[in-house]
């Protein structure tokens, strides 16, 4: 996949005071979307579990913020519920509206980690502490947006939507990672239709160079040299015209790829499988059908 060639309008993408929420705000993707809403002039909320990469990225977002357009930092580790559930107060209180919520923060490793919650690392990371703060945000989302960073891996997964930490295959990087990809975008969908007032939309950055799967060294390496990568900025654009396209234009729950609906698995547009997923994610939470997400926080 070669590098896309679009570029932003700043009159049809200006983000003007709203506010853009952005997980794995430190490196790569997440910080080239933290740099472009502030630009497009949105007050950026980063956040990520490295303090210092978080500062790093803060002064680098710095020239495009001002005392009307703040760029603030939050410290979260997605391998802690805990901490997810203190973000999501922290954000509920001084955020009353949040106009987009980029889950972007992401983990492949290939042996399996549980976390102190019991989940597996990558699972968890990558879709149970997204689908969490998305539940505990809810309010704050409304009229607003939630942009899901997936991948074409999602075509790789398989899992029983019914038991989703018990993964087939656990041992192997690519099925495990590209099933949590599917699990986001199957959340991304039922998002949308259990939450209409909110957009909520997956999209694939294409194949970028970053030091994402760091735990790997054949993927490390073909993320340095396959000469089809792109930068973390050229990742970025399809969730920064996500962020600021006329909402009217897009399809609610819909798969993107280069600004436009891509094709996605067909078990993505299952709505069956979407529900059962999502009831199990809200078990794991414990949180019930109906509860007032506040309970949780």
């Amino acid at each position: 996949m070669s590098g896309n060639t679009h570029h932003p309008s700043p009159e049809s993408e200006s983000l003007d005071g709203r506010v853009a929420v952005v997980t794995g705000a430190t490196s790569g993707i997440g910080a080239a979307a933290a740099t472009g809403l502030a630009e497009r002039g949105a007050n950026v909320v980063l956040v990520g579990r490295d303090t210092d990469r978080l500062d790093a990225v803060a002064a680098a977002v710095g020239p495009y913020c001002s005392p009307g357009n703040d760029c603030a930092t939050y410290f979260a580790d997605l391998t802690d519920l805990g901490s997810v559930r203190a973000l999501a107060r922290r954000l509920g209180a001084e955020y009353p509206r949040i106009d987009v919520l980029a889950n972007n923060a992401g983990v492949a490793v290939k042996h399996k980690e549980r976390t102190g919650d019991g989940f597996d690392l990558v699972f968890q990371t990558n879709y149970l502490a997204h689908f969490l703060l998305a539940q505990l945000l809810r309010h704050n989302l409304s009229g607003g947006r939630i942009i899901t960073t997936s991948s074409v891996a999602h075509w790789a997964g398989r899992f029983d939507p019914g038991r989703p930490d018990r993964q087939r295959r656990v041992g192997r990087l690519l099925p495990r990672y590209g099933s949590t990809k599917r699990m986001s975008m199957l959340f991304a969908a039922e998002a949308a239709r259990r939450w209409p007032d909110i957009l909520s939309v997956s999209f694939h950055p294409g194949f970028v160079r970053t030091p994402f799967m760091r735990h790997s060294v054949s993927a490390r390496l073909l993320m340095a040299w396959h000469p089809a990568g792109r930068s973390p900025a050229e990742g970025a654009d399809t969730l920064l015209w996500l962020a600021g396209h006329d909402r009217t234009a897009l399809d609610n729950g819909g798969y993107y790829f280069d600004r436009r609906r891509a094709r996605a698995h067909p078990q993505v547009g299952d709505a069956a499988t979407a529900e059962r997923l999502w009831r199990w994610s809200l078990d794991a939470i414990g949180l019930q059908l109906g509860q007032v997400p506040a309970d949780l926080a």
